[in-house]
């Protein structure tokens, strides 16, 4: 994933586990380039600027997660929390989900999600995707 932030006066940036490159474009303003996320980022610019990133992972869960409502609650968790994406049986018994939002928007949908007396979830596996632009809404498949 690569972004490219321009903004007139920058004092300064910082974000954990980025590369970023900064220069000076020929019209004066500061251009920053960062590439290389291995997480979200809520990157912080001089005179109170910042900008919260986006991520989207693909999600494994294992366990008793079919049968027990883990679908629905994972809609009404993700709708709570502002993620979207989707969510999906597969055939070997395990439950496949895109989530699409900050970082802690994620956590705090895997939270609700792992609070339920029905749902056990014995195993997650996390993959970062490319984002979607232009998707609205969590969704059941």
């Amino acid at each position: 994933m690569e972004i490219s932030v321009k903004i007139g006066l920058i004092a300064y940036f910082y974000t954990a586990n980025c590369a970023g490159a900064s220069q000076l474009a020929s019209d004066g303003r500061r251009e920053i380039t960062f590439v290389n996320f291995s997480s979200p980022r809520r990157l912080r610019f001089g005179m109170g600027i910042s900008v919260i990133m986006k991520i989207r992972q693909r999600i494994t869960f294992a366990g008793r997660v079919q049968g027990v409502g883990f679908r629905y609650r994972a809609k009404y968790a993700a709708d709570g929390c502002g993620v979207t994406g989707w969510v999906h049986n597969e055939w070997d018994g395990t439950v496949l989900m895109e989530a699409q939002g900050t970082s802690d928007q994620i956590n705090e949908m895997l939270k609700i999600l792992n609070q339920s007396a029905y749902i056990a979830i014995d195993r997650l596996e996390r993959k970062d995707i490319p984002t979607e632009e232009q998707e609205y809404g969590f969704h059941i498949r």
